[in-house]
């Protein structure tokens, strides 16, 4: 077993005992649909940092809640209309199983898979960073999840999970911390997966990365 796969084993673990249950998850759905709806523009999101009223366990959707995202981001590339509530729902199912150390963590990118397939979508996956590795999973009408180290190997530099869209013009890194001259937070055009796997940091490292598609 490689070393990108004894850590998401030691995550999948983290998620088995780190739920959250009863009275805080039931309050937490109940406040992320009274503020969600301020924060959604009907479009991908970009903006995490800005979530900081929006609870996920134990914190907030601004600390920890990049996996969620890019669920969410995913299944609006198939459905331009997924929503606040949607979004609302989508948090609620992952407090429930994925969250690792009550939202601490984040959550288990094996639950992101999970709930893919629960759900009858294609999920092939690698834990490689090989471009010849990366190049297997593309294919059309196609959306990537990228969990990955913020820096080299450094687990203590954190984790970041975006989702990546192959759009008309070229491959989109969404919800990464990127910023236009205008102050808005947007996503980042590359020529290649390979390139939009590899350049999430300046210094980032794959740790799993999953092609989802409709069947």
């Amino acid at each position: 077993m490689n070393g990108n796969k004894c850590l998401l084993a030691i995550m999948q673990f983290l998620a088995t005992f780190g739920r959250v249950r009863g009275v805080r998850r039931k309050q937490n759905h109940r406040i992320r649909l009274e503020r969600i709806a301020g924060h959604m523009t009907y479009g991908y999101v970009e903006d995490q940092k800005r979530w900081t009223n929006v609870p996920f366990g134990r914190f907030t959707m601004a600390f920890s809640g990049c996996e969620i995202f890019a669920v969410y981001n995913a299944l609006h590339y198939w459905n331009r209309q997924f929503g606040y509530r949607e979004l609302a729902e989508l948090i609620y199912a992952f407090e429930g199983k994925g969250a690792m150390l009550w939202g601490g963590f984040g959550t288990s990118p094996y639950a992101l898979r999970d709930y893919f397939l629960q759900r009858d979508y294609v999920v092939k996956t690698t834990t490689s960073d090989q471009p010849k590795e990366i190049q297997k999973l593309e294919q059309e009408n196609a959306v990537y999840i990228l969990t990955a180290f913020n820096e080299g190997h450094n687990i203590f530099k954190q984790i970041h999970t975006v989702c990546i869209t192959l759009e008309k013009d070229g491959w989109y890194l969404h919800n990464n911390g990127n910023k236009n001259t205008h102050g808005r937070y947007v996503a980042t055009k590359y020529p290649s997966l390979v390139q939009a796997v590899r350049c999430m940091r300046s210094n980032s490292r794959l740790i799993y990365l999953m092609a989802i598609a409709q069947k």
